[in-house]
């Protein structure tokens, strides 16, 4: 093995590349460590800025509900509120649609307007709301006036939260 100069040589080199090999090794699993560690801090950030952001938006919603509760046309829970749905979802781009049902579900007035009627009642989140009388989470969002036992709702468009 050792027998000729040749792998005499050969075999020093071997030698002497092993610690560097070694070095090599261990900066590149330091390297991965410190990538891995930097990957989560930015990923626990960017929760962050979503859970902020979508508290935000729900707050916004909540008062924007609350003040559309106080309109009149709101309040009468007739077809005409169409028009005054159909401005606000015009100016809040976050929103699908807008809609106001009455305590059974059946949609009285939208910002959209469809064909048939439409109904809310077979969502559980909204049989939790009307039952609680609260605000659900999820994806709709509703607020009752405390004159009116009716809800207007929201149905929120999720993929525009990061927006």
């Amino acid at each position: 093995m050792f027998s000729t100069i040749r792998a005499r040589l050969v075999w020093l080199v071997l030698f002497a590349l092993i610690p560097a090999l070694a070095i090599i090794v261990y900066d590149e699993i330091q390297l991965r460590r410190r990538i891995f560690r930097e990957i989560h801090r930015e990923a626990a950030k960017v929760g962050s800025l979503v859970q902020e952001r979508t508290e935000s938006l729900i707050k916004e919603t909540h008062a924007q509900l609350r003040a559309l509760a106080r309109m009149p046309e709101i309040r009468a829970m007739n077809t005409s509120a169409g028009a005054r749905l159909a401005e606000v979802l015009g100016d809040q781009p976050i929103y699908t649609s807008l809609a106001i049902t009455d305590p059974s579900g059946k949609v009285v007035c939208s910002a959209l307007p469809f064909q048939g009627e439409a109904r809310f009642d077979r969502f559980d989140s909204f049989k939790k709301t009307i039952a609680t009388k609260s605000f659900p989470s999820a994806n709709t969002i509703s607020t009752r006036s405390a004159a009116s036992p009716d809800s207007i709702w929201v149905i929120r468009s999720w993929n525009q939260m990061a927006d």
